[in-house]
Formats: structure tokens, sequence, C-alpha cells
């Protein structure tokens, strides 16, 4: 068969019979420049126009444009002013109407994020805490959530990564039973998030395969997220150790206009948008034993019982070599940077601790070290490139004054 009879029959299965009819009738009538009636979109700029055929009504419903176009008026919406032109149509055997013509702005809507926090904030503020003395000691407990990237297809989707959270923090639970049985004396929990919480949902061309390898759109991704994240603190607070949850930006966190520019800022990020909505929880409820630290930098210093720990996703490095290489790079250049006005305060550590690269790694050089987490979401892209697979879990450890021990992967 020829490449020409191949083309003619896939166009049979592309044809629209009602676009053909109605470009047919299109093509007696003669319309402005720019006001032929057409509808368009661009999911990478969310930006779009239509402009309806021609109506007798002089005051359209909104919803109606849309669906004339097959938008669904519950995701889509009129941007601005409508445009409006009127002119004599003919309708044929003489017959001579007038009609109105709209054209229009549209967007795929911003989702509303307030609902399902409104309703979880109510549940929260009618909780009762059960008042118990908090643990007393000198060890922290560190628990890291790293590259969960919920919403992302891969593997078992979405539910696969709920899953698998929720068995971390069982195992979570455990192993502070067995330090404890071991004499370490765990007063703190430090939640921390090391960035992609959430795989997003890209229109601007940054990933281009993005919005078709989601199982969840962004409000479920964010409202999954912070549900489990809330889940986990009040899990610890719940037995009585004092709680720190802060956490870092990620580069699918960020708010993109294009494939390399920022539409905002840095710290206009996903993964820090949901540690805030946690923290109105955490404020509006009534534990006292629960402490929610937003940073003002992409990257965060914490002392955590006299050792002082940095905490960066990795998105932000440059230059080649191994994931740890180019952190080891990346933190020497916030070590020269210090000055006496305290700007890259993340230099200062004894410790760096990252995601993004997706493994397990760990690096230890002059009493420093650099620790590289796994993600929570497995990468059967990464395994299709290159061959190898990647570990998921959930790093945990405790932390004291002389440093970091007891180190195990949930």
């Amino acid at each position: 068969m020829s490449k020409k009879n191949e083309s003619k029959n896939l166009n049979q299965f592309l044809t629209r019979y009602d676009d053909k009819k109605h470009n047919e009738a299109l093509a007696k009538e003669k319309y402005p420049t720019g006001w032929q009636p057409h509808a368009e979109y661009d999911p990478k700029t969310n930006k779009g126009t239509l402009v309806s055929r021609g109506t007798k009504e002089q005051e359209p419903e909104f919803a109606t444009l849309l669906s004339e176009w097959g938008f669904d008026p519950n995701e889509y919406e009129i941007v601005g002013n409508l445009q409006v032109r009127t002119w004599d149509m003919n309708m044929g055997d003489g017959n001579v109407q007038q009609a109105w013509y709209y054209k229009a702005d549209i967007r795929k809507k911003v989702p509303d994020f307030d609902t399902d926090f409104a309703k979880l904030l109510k549940e929260i503020k009618s909780y009762k805490v059960k008042t118990q003395p908090i643990q007393k000691g000198n060890t922290a407990f560190m628990y890291y959530v790293a590259d969960w990237q919920m919403g992302k297809r891969d593997g078992k989707g979405s539910e696969e990564i709920v899953s698998k959270v929720l068995e971390s923090l069982e195992s979570a639970n455990a192993r502070l039973k067995e330090l404890k049985k071991a004499g370490h004396t765990i007063d703190e929990v430090y939640v921390l998030g090391l960035g992609d919480i959430v795989e997003n949902c890209d229109l601007a061309g940054w990933y281009s395969s993005q919005i078709w390898n989601v199982d969840l759109h962004l409000r479920d991704q964010i409202t999954v997220a912070r549900r489990l994240l809330w889940k986990i603190v009040k899990n610890f607070a719940d037995q009585n150790y004092k709680v720190v949850l802060s956490g870092v930006t990620s580069n699918h966190g960020q708010n993109r206009s294009g494939k390399q520019s920022l539409a905002t800022e840095e710290l206009d990020n996903l993964d820090l948008q949901i540690l805030e909505q946690v923290g109105d929880l955490v404020y509006e409820s009534k534990y006292k034993n629960i402490k929610v630290i937003v940073p003002e930098s992409p990257h965060l210093l914490l002392d955590v019982k006299g050792y002082l720990m940095g905490f960066t996703h990795g998105h932000l490095t440059a230059g080649g070599g191994t994931p740890a290489k180019k952190i080891e790079n990346w933190w020497k250049g916030q070590m020269f940077g210090l000055n006496e006005a305290g700007d890259n305060p993340v230099g200062l550590a004894r410790m760096i601790v990252h995601g993004h690269y997706h493994h397990f790694t760990a690096v230890t050089q002059g009493g420093r070290t650099i620790m590289g987490v796994p993600a929570m979401s497995p990468s059967t892209d990464f395994q299709t490139r290159t061959g190898y697979s990647t570990s998921t879990g959930v790093v945990t450890m405790t932390v004291t004054k002389d440093g970091w021990d007891n180190l195990k992967i949930l």
C-alpha cells in the first residue's frame, strides 16, 4: 500500500463529521477578518481563543459558548470581556436574519485548593488532643520525605506511592521502639521534605510528556500529599514527641512559564505551599508539640541537637560528575559565599542531605557528609533509558550533638 493511500485511510478516521458539515457551511459565508467561527487551545501556554457560530442570543451563557466547541465548562473558563459583532446571515431561500458573534480568550481553570483545605481545617479544630507528658531525651529521629512525586503514573501510580508511605510510617513507629529499647533517648522527630512531593501537571512545555504521565490532576496531587504529610506529623505528635516539620523547594514544585524560565520565583513552589498549608492546620489545631519551619531560601540549615545540618533538593546544582560531586561543588560555593550578613548559611553545615537523584548515596570526608536519599516513586523512564532500576524507601536515622547514626532505609 502506498503512503498516499495510507494517509487517505488515516484521514477518514480522523474526520469529524460535524466539523466537516460546518466547514462546508462556512465556505458559503463571508466573515470579517478574524471572525470566522473557530476554536484553538494550546495546553503548553494554557491560552486559547474561540469565535462562536452565529446565534440569536444577545446575552449568551459562557458555558454554552465553551460547550459549542467541546470545552467542558467545569474545566475551562472565559477570560476577560467578550468581543461582540453582529451582521446579517443568509439562511437560504431569501431568508436573512441578524446573527450575533462572540470572540473570547479561554484557559483551563486554575484549581481551587481551598475546598478540601477548609473541610480538613474544620475537622482539625474539633479534634481533641490527648495531653500527656512530652518525651524527654537528647536524640532526634529524622524521617525524610523525598521525591514522592504524587500523581506520577509510573509503576502502579499514586495508589502504590500512598501505600508505600503508609507502610514506611508503620515501620518508623517500629523503628522508634527498637531504638528506645536499645537505650536511645529520643525526644524529637524531624519530618524533612526534600522536594518533589508532587509530580505537578506541566502546561508550559517544561516536561513535554508530563501532562500525559499523571494519574491525578494537580488539585488531587496537592490534596493527597497534604493529607499524608499531616498524617505523618500527627502520628509522631500523638506519641508525645516534639515534632519539627520543614522542607525545601524543588524542580517539580516550580511555577514555570516555559522550559527555561520561572513564572515568578524559586520560592513560589508547591513544596513550600503544601508545607505552609500543613503549618496552618497545625496552628489551628490544639497540638502544642509541633513546630513548622518554612524557609526563606531554597535551602535550609537546622541546628539539630547541636549538630548543624543542611538540606536541599539538588536541582540547583551545576556541572558534571556524580550526584555527590555536584552537591559537593555546590556546597563549596555556599561555604565560599559566607559573609557577616549571614548569606548562604547552609555553608556552615556539617552534613548535607538531598533528594532529586532517586538513589541512596553517602560520602564522608574530613568530618563532613553528603547524603542522597532515594525516592518514594519508581522511575520506569530512568530504567528504560539506562537499564538501571532505583530502590524506593524512606531514610531514617538518629542525630545527637556528636553527629548522625543508626541509619536505616524503611
